[in-house]
Parts: C-alpha cells; structure tokens; sequence
C-alpha cells in the first residue's frame, strides 16, 4: 500500500537537529501508490526526523533481502544515524520483507512501523531483542493474520498490533490513521531517548 512520493525531498530536520531517521521501506517495482499525501502530512507532524528511502528490487529473495539491508545501511550512513536512532516504515511485500529481516535480528534499527503486509507466519524463529514492532493488519486480508500475530506475541518484543475489522471501503483511511499514529509514538519515544543520551554517530 506504500509507497509514493520521495520522502529524502520532504525533510523538515536539519541535520544538526534531528533525533530519529525514518527510512521508508518501498518497492522498487510496484507503481506509485496512494500515500503520498499520507507522507507528507506524517513528516510534517514529526518535525524532529529526517526521511530517507529505501527501494527493494526485484529478482530473488536473497538479492533482495541484501538490496534492502544495502539501502537501509546506506541511508544510515547517509545521515550519520546509530540503529538505535532508526525506524523502518514499509507496506506490502517491501514491508514484509523489512519486518522479517528485523525479527531475524539481520537488521537493526529501533522501531518498525509495517501495513497491509503479507500475514504468513514467519520462516525462521523471531531472536528477542528490544526493537519495537507496530503491525497494522486488515481481519479479512487474503491470507489470516493469526499465525503472524501469534508469533509476535509469543515472542519477547516491545509489540503492538491493531487489527482493523472488515470493512473494505475504510481500509485505505483506517490503515493510514493507525500507521500515522503509531509512527507518532516511535518518534516522540526514540526522541525523548537520544535526548536523554542515547548517542547516534552523530552525537
């Protein structure tokens, strides 16, 4: 459902300011989406962050799950941000991707905010770590969300999910609120945390 726009050109941050880096996870293949306005009202809101993309490629799943890390390493080093300063923000197959390497502890960062994503339980086990993980799901997407879910909270993480009911012609909005939400509560949290010293390359 994400992604479109180009969030490096909506940065509101100076760098010298900025506590968190949000790293929008897209598709590089799919067409543009319907967020775009979706992405500009969430970078307006979260004036402490600065924006970056990373595009997943097509072609195998290992090329594109060590295009993904690349990227995400790339927009890192781009804004001299620590993992712990980071948060991944992805939809779909792109999202789905990011969640996964995440809960196989391959990529680090200190939140992931996905939607909309593919709802199969993981491949390999979660590794408990301290990221936090939001996850908003739609009760009657294609494949049943309870398998992901269930392994999430079975697992020793910071998670919140918020499963949306039925209702096809509310998705789009619903899905858009949620994911805005909870990527408010990241940044304010990751913010207060680099304030009160956790150190980014940059500090």
């Amino acid at each position: 459902m994400l992604i479109s726009g180009n969030p490096q050109t909506g940065r509101h941050a100076p760098e010298t300011t900025a506590r968190v880096l949000v790293t929008v996870v897209s598709d590089a293949n799919a067409p543009a989406m319907s967020m775009a306005a979706d992405l500009q009202r969430w970078r307006q809101q979260n004036p402490l962050a600065v924006w970056a993309r990373a595009d997943v490629p097509g072609g195998s799943a290992e090329l594109r799950r060590a295009a993904l890390i690349a990227a995400v390493t790339a927009s890192r080093d781009r804004w001299h941000k620590h993992p712990t300063h980071l948060i991944l923000l992805g939809a779909g197959a792109a999202g789905r991707l990011a969640l996964e390497l995440v809960l196989e502890d391959v990529l680090a960062c200190a939140g992931i905010v996905v939607a909309d994503i593919p709802c199969a339980p993981p491949r390999l086990p979660i590794v408990s770590s301290t990221t936090a993980v939001r996850l908003v799901v739609r009760k009657d997407g294609p494949v049943p969300a309870d398998g992901l879910i269930d392994a999430l909270r079975a697992a020793d993480l910071d998670e919140r999910i918020l499963m949306l009911p039925p209702g096809a012609t509310r998705d789009a909005q619903a899905i858009a609120s949620a994911t805005g939400t909870f990527l408010l509560e990241l940044v304010a949290t990751i913010s207060r945390q680099a304030s009160n010293g956790v150190r980014s390359h940059d500090d």
